[in-house]
């Protein structure tokens, strides 16, 4: 099956190839979440376990990562305990409530679905981003975590938009740097290139990061890898600040380069 992202009412729908039509598949307020708003996804190369963001609505700022089955999304593994948010008014968009624990935005799912990398930030603030390591069947079961500067980034950058190879033993990131006094969030970043990173799974570590598509120089950046299915090629965006693009996000400029 395809997993997507149905902006228009914040639901993943799922499409079974050969399938006339796709189906709600993680609903808002459903009993797959209780959450308004359902975001960002992942799902295992196995197909079996499914990992999302989930926040109040126009909440994405301070949402929680929550983990189900895909054979029946509401048997849940991890759902974030929502209550008074501890993050700012700033960065929670005047929301009082929303996920206090599993906090994160981005996510990927190894190939089995037992472990998840995360963008995530600390109450009360919402930047920089870091990155965890975490297991997937229970809240806030981290392994590692490594934050902006760490020296497995090699500098002053973080590993944004994480994606697992195939065979499970890397980690494809944009490499992000910050530009200027622009912010740097888990979502839009404004100059970086791609590296990968080794996974140590039995300890649940990362290696160094290995770039092997540097930052560019004249104002474009690269960002959103994806692997091949033999974990040969990288696919990813390259795009540049016009008319207003802003960033990473929302960027209607990107060409796909490989």
């Amino acid at each position: 099956a395809l997993y997507y992202w149905a902006a228009s009412n914040k639901t993943i729908k799922r499409v079974s190839f050969g399938s006339d039509s796709a189906v709600d598949f993680i609903v808002p307020k459903s009993d797959t979440t209780d959450y308004e708003c359902v975001a960002c996804h992942s799902v295992s190369r196995d197909g079996n376990v499914i990992a999302f963001a989930v926040g109040p609505d126009e909440g994405e700022n301070i949402a929680g990562i929550q983990t189900a089955s895909t054979t029946d999304p509401t048997m849940k593994y991890i759902v974030p305990t929502n209550g008074t948010t501890p993050f700012s008014s700033t960065v929670s968009h005047g929301k009082s409530e929303g996920p206090t624990n599993s906090l994160g935005h981005n996510v990927a799912l190894n190939p089995d679905g037992s472990l998840m990398a995360v963008n995530a930030t600390d109450p009360p603030d919402n930047w920089p981003s870091h990155l965890d390591l975490r297991a997937t069947n229970a809240p806030d079961s981290l392994k590692s975590r490594y934050d902006f500067g760490d020296p497995i980034f090699g500098g002053e950058k973080i590993g944004i938009q994480p994606e697992f190879s195939p065979d499970g033993t890397q980690l494809a990131v944009m490499l992000a740097e910050k530009n200027g006094e622009a912010g740097l969030s888990a979502w839009a970043a404004q100059k970086g290139g791609i590296a990968i990173l080794p996974v140590n799974v039995a300890a649940g570590t990362l290696g160094a990061a290995k770039v092997i598509v540097t930052a560019p120089t004249d104002g474009s950046y690269h960002f959103y890898p994806t692997w091949s299915p033999d974990s040969a090629y990288i696919a990813f965006v390259t795009s540049w600040d016009v008319n207003g693009a802003s960033g990473s996000l929302g960027n209607d400029h990107g060409v796909l380069r490989m």
